[in-house]
């Protein structure tokens, strides 16, 4: 049986890759802890340090509105002229879908536009639009992220290698890919959705870096179930994210809250990840690599010509 086939994964057009199922065929994999973790890391390095990545894509809502960007580029047709980038489109279609608020959605863009992620079009027949367009720039941000995932699903599942050579090799790939994944916001279907407990990060300015980063440092062989503890200094997560030592503490109280972890405050190093945190870390790269295999699938089947 295919690898697809063994997941249950249906790649037919508005089929939901969020089954139970996928899912637990995910988890149970002997050797899925040590992707997750080689994957946390991936995108820890892909951040530290790099001031205006953290700026467009380090909470939710703007990781939504950059891909937005993309779709709407993508999706483009030269003979339709409502279609396309431009501010006022990318507003409405945030808010319509309920990614963004426009004003938050106009900062971000203005952020792109300042860090060269977004620039102007070339003219079109109609001069009072004023057309935009992503950059390389903003697309390698997503493609080094995407192809991180495509080799690990590979190294799991070779039958599946064919999605990360297409993502390095073939723009018709990542287009179909891009529109795939922003579909999947249109239709109200959201990854944190089925690990709502996360929120508390994923809501907060570098929240899931935050996250990433504690679940990276309990090494390949952490628990999916126990507790662990991590030595990891508030300062330092700080430092790496562009964020004040007080919001890192107020994240890591939410969650503490929440029953996640629990931080000792006469110590800025330690913070012991408590059994739902696993549990939830397990949970949502379960659910990343169940949609990145189902969408990968379905870009690699309409790059081909499906």
């Amino acid at each position: 049986m295919s690898a697809a086939g063994s997941l249950a994964i249906n790649t037919h057009a508005g089929e939901n890759p969020f089954s139970a199922e996928t899912m637990a065929a995910f988890r149970t994999r002997p050797d899925f802890p040590g992707h997750a973790i080689a994957i946390a890391r991936s995108f820890i390095d892909q951040f530290v340090g790099n001031r205006f990545l953290n700026l467009i894509t380090n909470d939710r809502g703007r990781m939504q509105v950059a891909h937005a960007v993309l779709y709407l580029h993508y999706t483009r047709d030269p003979n339709d002229p409502t279609s396309g980038l431009t501010s006022s489109r990318l507003k409405a279609f945030c808010t319509q879908h309920n990614m963004c608020s426009p004003g938050r959605t106009a900062a971000m863009l203005a952020v792109m536009q300042m860090s060269g992620h977004v620039v102007d079009a070339p003219a079109v027949k109609d001069r009072r639009i004023r057309l935009l367009m992503p950059t390389q720039k903003l697309l390698d941000t997503f493609l080094t992220r995407w192809i991180t995932y495509f080799d690990a699903l590979a190294d799991m599942m070779p039958e599946t290698a064919d999605i990360a050579r297409a993502a390095r090799e073939r723009d018709e790939f990542i287009q179909a890919y891009i529109k795939f994944i922003v579909e999947h916001y249109r239709a109200g279907r959201r990854l944190m959705d089925h690990v709502p407990q996360l929120n508390i990060f994923a809501d907060a300015n570098a929240g899931m870096l935050i996250f990433l980063s504690l679940f990276a440092a309990t090494g390949e062989d952490g628990p999916p179930s126990g507790e662990r503890v991590v030595q990891m200094p508030i300062s330092e997560l700080a430092r790496r994210f562009g964020v004040s030592r007080a919001h890192v503490k107020q994240v890591l109280r939410g969650a503490q809250d929440r029953g996640l972890l629990r931080i000792d405050d006469g110590s800025t190093n330690g913070v012991r990840l408590m059994p739902a945190y696993f549990d939830a870390a397990y949970q949502l790269f379960a659910a990343m690599f169940a949609l990145e295999l189902h969408t990968g699938l379905r870009a690699l089947n309409a790059a081909n010509g499906g």
